[in-house]
């Protein structure tokens, strides 16, 4: 009713001033110019007034939800995000943004929290709300998105899948053992591996399970968690010494650090893939003598690691949480890292090579990416980098990949670049990519525009 009414005023005030216009004797308008500077001036009378109703009708509520219906665009909604989390905080009222950006942007705006850090508190918050709301929009897309995502370890890929399903349970099983069924073997192995015995989701996954030594492993799963289901809060003293035996081991590998073929027998005899993590990256943590001496901390990483049957996901003491979350301090030595990563096995460059192109801008990111040693790897990391480039400044990589990207790689990144480009802008992106001289990246990329 208070919409209706207001849209009557604004109506009835543009009525008005137009008739007062028309009216009004005042001298005659000679210049553009000064028809311009009368337009402006009636247009602002027109906007103070409506200013003016605006405020006296409408409540602040009310204003928001005007607000976010009229917000439609990635950009619009990420701005009025900001403009909420700066004036409310994590209140109710971002609450219908969120929903907004899960609904019609979810992976855009999971994206741009990751890759703009301007806010850590608002960047993990929104993650977090906008992972959850969109598993429960639409739980088959979410475990599609994360399975592609190229920066998530291999442990909080796991992490993020068991939890998105353990809330759609016991509503969405079909879609937890469908979207399972789909994972490469390594992340089903992975993810039966890493699955807590509390967990439920065990046992939504066994339809999708035929391979009968997976199908074994799961089913152990499924009981742990029936055995755990019963036992609730009964205390179990065994798992109790398990949990401070662990806890005494990982506190002596980061003040006494063991052997090569010994850290490598204590790993082997680990079953539990987090608690082997746990220990390594103990065991590789410098000693207080190490951080002033790099050369000797880096000699012994790579005498560790030539030995041990494990490579870590990241290098040591390089996060303080989960890569999902995007949260990192510094690299111990990063400079140094930088110059003797290359000079290592193309297994270990594999694994940390994304850590230091993240730290960089994408130029100097890829400059450094040269420095590997093999061509595939150098290739793969040029394309990494580039698509996340292109997912935070598309426009700037547009421009990069077309004037120093080899042809192949032009045909395959600069259809996403200006369809990314285009999602925003796509008059600019459209004439660009028209100005370009005629090739079969730029065919793709148009077709790829009139879809």
């Amino acid at each position: 009713m208070k919409k209706l009414l207001l849209y009557f005023v604004i109506a009835f005030l543009l009525g008005f001033f137009g008739f007062a216009t028309i009216n009004k004797k005042t001298p005659e308008i000679s210049s553009t110019s000064s028809a311009t500077t009368a337009r402006d001036s009636s247009s602002n009378r027109v906007n103070d007034s409506f200013t003016e109703y605006e405020a006296l009708m409408l409540e602040d509520e009310e204003k928001f939800t005007l607000l976010i219906d009229q917000a439609n665009d990635l950009n619009s909604l990420l701005g009025l995000a900001e403009k909420f989390w700066g004036e409310y905080g994590d209140s109710n009222m971002i609450e219908e943004v969120q929903q907004k950006l899960a609904k019609l942007y979810p992976a855009q705006a999971l994206r741009y929290y990751a890759t703009f850090p301007s806010n850590a508190e608002m960047n993990q918050r929104m993650s977090g709300a906008i992972t959850r709301k969109w598993s429960f929009i639409d739980l088959t897309a979410y475990l599609s998105y994360i399975d592609r995502d190229e920066n998530l370890s291999l442990y909080d890929f796991c992490r993020a899948w068991e939890e998105s399903a353990r809330t759609n349970l016991p509503e969405k099983s079909t879609e937890c053992a469908e979207a399972f069924a789909k994972l490469s073997r390594k992340k089903q192995l992975a993810l039966i591996d890493n699955l807590y015995s509390g967990s439920n989701v065990a046992a939504a996954l066994l339809p999708a399970v035929t391979d009968p030594a997976m199908l074994a492993d799961l089913q152990k799963k499924v009981d742990e968690q029936k055995k755990s289901s019963q036992a609730i809060n009964v205390p179990d003293p065994e798992a109790t010494k398990e949990e401070e035996r662990i806890a005494a081991l990982i506190e002596q590998c980061k003040t006494v650090k063991p052997e090569p073929q010994q850290l490598s027998h204590i790993l082997d005899a680990e079953k539990d893939e987090n608690v082997r993590r746990k220990i390594l990256d103990a065991a590789l943590a410098p000693l207080a003598g190490e951080e002033d001496n790099v050369t000797l901390w880096l000699k012994r990483i790579s005498e560790t690691l030539a030995v041990v049957n494990q490579l870590p996901d990241y290098p040591p003491n390089a996060r303080v949480t989960s890569k999902y979350l995007n949260q990192k301090v510094p690299f111990i030595h990063q400079k140094e890292l930088e110059s003797w990563l290359p000079t290592q096995s193309p297994s270990l460059q594999r694994a940390w090579a994304d850590d230091i192109t993240e730290s960089k801008a994408p130029e100097e990111a890829i400059a450094w990416i040269e420095k590997l040693s093999t061509a595939a790897l150098r290739s793969d990391m040029r394309e990494h980098v580039i698509q996340t480039w292109t997912d935070s400044d598309p426009r700037e990589a547009a421009h990069y990949i077309v004037t120093k990207s080899t042809t192949e790689e032009q045909e395959d990144l600069i259809p996403q670049a200006v369809y990314a480009w285009a999602l925003n802008d796509f008059a600019s992106a459209r004439k660009w990519l028209e100005a370009q001289t005629d090739s079969p990246a730029k065919t793709a990329a148009l077709k790829k525009l009139e879809k």
